[in-house]
């Protein structure tokens, strides 16, 4: 919890109610953006759930170290929208949720259907805490004035509700924490008014009133046994008290605030400048936990013994074995931290760390990233200019030097974060709500509008203003009209996309998951998310994306691409179909055998032209196109399918496109682990029979046309089928091996060889694809050259990628790509020389062909290769890793595809000094899996 971020809340409250449903674009770093102000985990510790200022739920599965999903709700501009508390009912079904929400409502949302299904109001302001009593019967709630309320909870012909049964008052100042005791009978509240309360909720005795901690108080939890209370403060103390409200002793004096206590057993996680763990079987001991954030803000305890600590502005996260209080996993905010820019007056921006040294770069001219940045004079954050000196003078002053000043408004403006001098009459002001444009005497000139976050940088050149927010998005406005013209969002490993405020972008292969529709409904229905890619066909536009940047204008830029009307937000995402699920209607099913039936309607408002039904990310055995089943209505239809099942867990999805949009629903999952018949356990799974390894590796360096060749393409292709097939056996049955090798690596055994995969590949194998040709990029298309490719015919000698991709696409197996086929060297003049194979890894790795793709290069680089490795440069790193088994980082004897990216492109930029990056793509749809294992 962090006090700072509700008091400010109630500065810039305002009353009023919500309006209809409404649509607006917003990024998704696959983690927090923001500070993350509560966790709890599930009841057996497989899930973390944590809510964040950022005003997203996320679920996270703490074996696989990854996000499970995220769940968005109701929200508005600014700071509306920010969850601040969280609670979850003993059965893990049902998750609470409050913060700054225009009604001040609690939220209530079933898990197993990700739908609020009541909302409970009663609140006068902000929601701080909340709380289930272990039954899960009662659930308090507390806010801002000071006021908790204590709800019952009844459910019934599934469905549950909630009802205000009684109001707790007599806290003088907000309340910050509150928790039940274990039988339910009591109730602990911590308060700003520097006291904790303990509530006897039988009603026959009066609040008791605690006071020890001489300032305010954050925290309080009861102990697991019910017998003491725990609590934290402004100050640092951790203190111990009976259930009768009597001090005990101090149980830690800790130099800076204490955030947040949890407790499990007798574990005690303190969140304070970073995590404390207090063992009460232990005496007592105060054991610190290694942090990489400045302060914790939330904390959790399971019943496994894990810890959790969250902090930063970011929302970074760390579990940990508090056995010996170490990391196991880390879920980090996967923005770049860049904290300062600048841009050039040939359209270059530099983004680097303060101090005006730039590492990197993003060309607004052809929409790339820059890993190296030639000499470039950059104009950066000028805080002084001939007679300017901008000088602040407190968080919410700004002198202008020429007895002038700027002042920021607390409530409208936030506080002063950034400023620079932009001509000698104008400076730009950026606070943590507003972007606005002064004369040199501070007088108002304009305001900038469009970004989420804190300014924290500003650079200016040739009539354009680029702003870095604290979301990491860098937004370039004309700053003559004020007219946003593109925000950019940049993530690890060089990933990024680049949109307008109507939604058309360009990106990276893998950079479309990071920005998306969000459509939100009502306050008691989940909010609808459409990565960017749903509407790829038709926002999917890279040349108006530039000319917008170029000409500083949207409206003439549409003209130049002669592109249609542009349709409302709300439009666009009522163009997508959607997937209802009939059955199973909850999320988990235990199923009791190994084909299950799923029914489903699609609702379209145009022609269905594609449904996929997938299972872990893959096509389910025998309904490789599916057939549009019958309609139900103008264009809707319903799906009712049996579907064959091999794996203890199976996630299956539902892939439908239409004319315009292409979507994938949620999941169901079936477990298979816990089946029976005829009331005992049954194995549904042979496990005795390993799946396959199908292996098809290609290799050209030798053409029939000699101009075309290439020198170790084909010991690349040679080196890496010996490899996989002399290590496949150690997880796989049997590894059944394709090699084709310059004159036999032709256009037809190509097709061949992959066509071969339909008729023999199952569910359970593992297909590897790798290619070491020549790449190339004809009007948009991606091509490989075959043995008898000829570029004067490219349509008819030449291997369709998409053809690659779609082949591949339709198989049930899992499917992992190595291509190393943008290779460097030209073809000569009059011949084709575009080896961009972005939108081939793009195409492949889509939800719906769902291939795992590892390219030697990104965009237009080529890949390298070398007499002293007699290798390529991501053949040799990808044989290091597998075969002397560098890329089993853990180390436990097997490589998974993380490893195996981590290391392949870490140790591929070494060796090609900086001027090769591999990018790795994986399907959304597509879990953790073991690529080869070493013994």
């Amino acid at each position: 919890m962090k006090p700072y971020v509700i008091v400010l809340a109630i500065l810039i409250f305002s009353t009023g109610h919500y309006s209809s449903a409404q649509t607006r674009l917003v990024i998704d770093p696959q983690s927090h953006n923001g500070l993350v102000n509560g966790m709890v985990f599930t009841s057996n510790g497989s899930q973390l759930i944590s809510v964040s200022d950022d005003k997203t739920i996320r679920i996270w599965d703490v074996k696989e170290g990854a996000l499970d999903r995220t769940i968005r709700t109701f929200s508005g501009q600014g700071p509306e929208g920010a969850i601040y508390a969280v609670a979850l009912s003993p059965d893990d079904r049902f998750l609470a949720i409050g913060g700054y929400f225009k009604e001040n409502e609690v939220r209530l949302i079933d898990l197993q259907r990700d739908a609020p299904v009541v909302v409970l109001k009663g609140h006068t302001n902000v929601i701080t805490s909340l709380n289930f009593t272990s039954d899960g019967l009662h659930l308090a709630s507390a806010d801002v004035t000071g006021s908790i309320n204590i709800w019952d909870i009844g459910f019934a012909n599934n469905a549950i509700t909630g009802t205000l049964s009684r109001k707790l008052t007599g806290h003088k100042a907000q309340v910050y924490d509150i928790s039940f005791s274990p039988n339910g009978e009591q109730l602990v509240s911590a308060s700003y008014d520097g006291s904790l309360r303990l509530w006897d909720l039988s009603g026959s005795k009066e609040s008791v009133l605690m006071r020890m901690h001489i300032d305010k108080v954050y925290a309080c939890a009861f102990t697991s046994d019910g017998k003491g209370i725990v609590s934290g403060g402004n100050k640092g103390k951790v203190i111990l008290w009976d259930n009768e409200g009597t001090f005990k002793r101090y149980l830690a004096s800790l130099l800076s605030p204490v955030n947040n206590i949890s407790i499990n057993g007798t574990d005690i996680v303190v969140s304070a400048n970073m995590g404390y763990h207090i063992s009460l079987s232990t005496s007592s001991v105060v054991q610190p936990m290694p942090v990489t954030f400045s302060s914790s803000t939330a904390s959790a305890v399971s019943s496994n013994k894990l810890g959790a600590l969250a902090g930063g502005e970011k929302g970074d996260i760390i579990i940990y074995d508090l056995s010996d209080n170490s990391p196991i996993q880390v879920f980090k905010n996967k923005a770049s931290s860049a904290n300062a820019i600048g841009i050039s007056s040939s359209g270059i921006l530099g983004i680097g760390k303060k101090g005006n040294t730039f590492s990197s770069g993003f060309d607004l001219k052809q929409l790339d990233y820059l890993w190296k940045l030639n000499a470039t004079d950059f104009n950066t954050e000028q805080h002084k200019d001939g007679a300017y000196s901008l000088t602040p003078v407190g968080m919410y002053t700004l002198s202008t030097g020429f007895k002038g000043t700027v002042e920021m408004n607390p409530r409208i403006d936030g506080r002063l974060r950034s400023y620079t001098v932009i001509d000698d009459n104008t400076i730009a002001v950026g606070g943590d709500y507003s972007l606005k444009v002064y004369d040199r005497d501070g007088e108002f000139k304009s305001e900038l509008k469009g970004f989420n976050g804190a300014i924290t940088s500003i650079a200016a050149a040739n009539n354009r203003l680029a702003a870095l927010c604290s979301d990491q998005t860098i937004n370039i406005w004309n700053l003559k009209s004020g007219e946003l013209l593109t925000s950019l969002y940049l993530a690890p490993k060089d990933e990024w996309i680049c949109w307008t405020p109507q939604g058309f972008y360009q990106a990276s292969s893998g950079g479309e998951k990071y920005m998306g529709w969000q459509e939100d409904l009502a306050i008691d229905s989940v909010s609808r998310f459409y990565k960017s890619s749903v509407f790829s066909s038709k926002f999917h536009q890279p040349e108006l994306v530039k000319q917008t940047l170029l000409l500083g204008n949207f409206k003439i830029a549409q003209e130049r691409v002669k592109l249609d009307e542009v349709p409302e937000k709300e439009e666009v995402v009522n163009t997508a179909p959607q997937v209802q699920w009939v059955t199973p209607e909850t999320l988990v099913t235990d199923a009791k055998s190994g084909r299950v039936t799923i029914k489903a309607i699609v609702k379209s408002p145009s022609e269905i032209k594609l449904i996929k039904i997938l299972v872990n990310g893959r096509p389910a055995p025998d309904t490789r196109g599916v057939a549009i089943p019958k309609t139900v209505g103008k264009h809707d239809v319903m799906i009712e399918q049996d579907i064959f099942i091999t794996h203890p867990v199976n996630e299956i999805r539902i892939f439908v496109s239409n004319q315009e949009a292409k979507v994938v629903s949620e999941k169901r999952v079936f477990n298979l682990a816990n089946a029976t018949e005829g009331g005992r356990s049954v194995d549904i799974i042979d496990y005795s029979s390993r799946p396959d390894l199908y292996i098809v590796s290609i290799g050209v360096s030798k053409y029939s046309n000699q101009a075309y060749d290439l020198n170790y393409a084909d010991q690349d292709a040679e080196s890496v089928a010996q490899v996989f097939n002399t290590l496949g056996t150690n997880i796989y049955k049997e590894v059944k091996l394709t090699e084709l090798v310059n004159e036999n690596a032709t256009r037809g055994s190509i097709l061949e060889a992959l066509e071969q995969l339909k008729n023999k590949a199952r569910s359970k194998d593992m297909v590897v694809i790798f290619i070491a040709s020549h790449g190339i990029n004809d009007n948009g298309n991606f091509y490989i050259l075959p043995y008898d490719a000829d570029l004067q015919n490219v349509s008819q000698t030449l291997v369709s990628w998409r053809n690659i991709a779609s082949t591949l696409g339709d198989l049930p197996s899992n499917v992992l790509v190595f291509i190393d086929a943008c290779k460097s060297g030209q073809f000569g003049v009059n011949m084709l020389n575009d080896s961009d194979n972005t939108e081939a890894v793009r195409d492949a790795a889509s939800d719906e062909n769902g291939v795992v793709i590892m390219a030697a290069s990104t965009g237009n680089e080529t890949a390298q290769e070398s007499s002293e490795w007699a290798h390529g440069a991501f053949t040799k790193a990808l044989l290091e890793g597998v075969k002397n088994g560098k890329a089993d980082i853990k180390p436990d004897g097997t490589i998974y595809l993380r490893e195996l990216d981590f290391y392949v492109s870490e140790r591929t930029v070494e060796l090609t000094n900086d001027s090769q990056h591999p990018t790795t793509q994986k399907p959304s749809t597509i879990g953790r899996f073991a690529v080869i294992k070493l013994n």
